[in-house]
């Protein structure tokens, strides 16, 4: 009976020891997801990006930081050249010192875009890996909040795609549990105010792009030294911004394109007020004014339209320029902002000019796209600033 007895005990103490290896038990200062839903044509960038994850993390102190990484890619193995499935990995340095990727789980064929599957993976992994502070990546395709079903245009999904799949604005709301101290996007159009607004309750900071960002995404083995960094958190958000900008406007030619922003989400509240002051009654009217060839004599921050002849997409502060006199003030919400002088767009594959960069884009309602002003309606923006 003694034996048998030993013998549970020791067995339910391997099996807590499994669990603990699994689950992290200790709660390090911070935990870091980088959720990639690449079953797209970003596929190929998604080993080259954890790489670069890799990388960063060799180049910093990771003892106090739970780096996870999930990919679901469309890539194909070179042996048996099926599917690889979707994976969740762990960034860990063994007792050499070496940093490497541990396989934590692997799941079925799933799509990535859904919002049960996506809460699931985030919720599972900040539950096995608790930490003081909570900072997630959404790797992906992106346009902003504009929507995937109106099929008259060309590209749009709002954030993620997965395979014919995507995900709207609306849906990644849904999806994402609250309490993150930050979110940074890698994906296209994202610092856009729509969408920040949309998700304020969501994450204390975002950080990511007005327009295109190029397949290589962030350089992650620049970035995360910085953002592990023992610094006060939007000091170490500024930082991982600024090495974007200094990384991509050294670059050449058509490569020497990108803008970045960090946005807080404390004064978004306020700034929907500010809006609503200058553009209540403003809704439905044709905002057209002084129009050149791609609509607005403003800047535009997205050609995805065909034949491009205008855009959804602005600079926020200089559409707001026609509304008001005054200087328009963003630096209770934006806390960083900096643009290479061109950006590339992928849709009529041309640089252009970046004059006025605020760090955020906002959507300009015209009379001349009846379903996407329709489908607008239900942002909590729309809501807060023209009802």
């Amino acid at each position: 009976m003694k034996r048998l007895v030993l013998f549970f005990l020791l067995f339910g103490l391997l099996v807590s020891c499994s669990d603990n290896k699994k689950t992290g038990s200790k709660i390090l200062i911070q935990t870091i997801l980088v959720y990639m839903a690449g079953e797209n044509s970003l596929s190929s960038f998604t080993q080259t990006n954890l790489k670069s994850i890799v990388e960063g993390a060799q180049n910093s102190s990771i003892d106090n930081c739970n780096l996870l990484v999930y990919i679901d890619s469309r890539e194909k193995d070179t042996i048996t050249h099926q599917a690889i499935l979707p994976k969740l990995y762990k960034i860990e340095k063994n007792k050499s010192g070496i940093v490497a990727p541990v396989v934590v789980k692997t799941y079925e064929d799933q799509n990535s875009a859904d919002i049960k599957i996506m809460n699931s993976v985030i919720e599972e992994v900040f539950e096995w890996y608790p930490a003081n502070e909570k900072g997630l990546f959404l790797w992906s395709h992106g346009t902003a909040w504009l929507p995937s079903d109106l099929n008259n245009y060309t590209g749009l999904r709002s954030f993620g795609q997965d395979g014919s799949n995507h995900m709207e604005i609306t849906e990644l709301k849904e999806a994402l549990p609250e309490g993150f101290d930050y979110i940074v996007f890698d994906a296209c159009y994202m610092a856009n105010v729509e969408v920040v607004y949309e998700l304020r309750d969501k994450s204390n900071y975002f950080v990511g792009s007005s327009t295109e960002i190029m397949g290589d995404g962030f350089p992650y083995w620049l970035t995360l030294p910085e953002l592990i960094a023992d610094k006060p958190l939007e000091e170490r958000l500024v930082d991982i911004a600024t090495s974007f900008y200094n990384y991509y406007n050294a670059q050449e030619g058509a490569y020497r394109t990108g803008n970045i922003s960090v946005v807080r989400s404390s004064g978004l509240v306020d700034l929907a007020a500010y809006c609503r002051s200058l553009l209540s009654g403003t809704y439905l009217e044709d905002q057209m004014v002084d129009p050149s060839e791609y609509g607005l004599n403003r800047q535009a921050l997205e050609y995805l339209t065909r034949p491009f002849s205008y855009s959804f997409l602005y600079d926020f502060t200089d559409y707001l320029s026609l509304f008001t006199d005054k200087e328009i003030d963003l630096t209770s919400v934006v806390a960083y902002h900096a643009t290479t002088p061109k950006a590339f767009f992928a849709e009529p594959y041309i640089q252009k000019p970046i004059n006025t960069y605020s760090g955020l884009s906002i959507y300009v309602p015209q009379t001349k796209n009846p379903k996407m002003n329709e489908w607008y309606k239900q942002l909590d923006w729309y809501k807060a600033v023209y009802e």
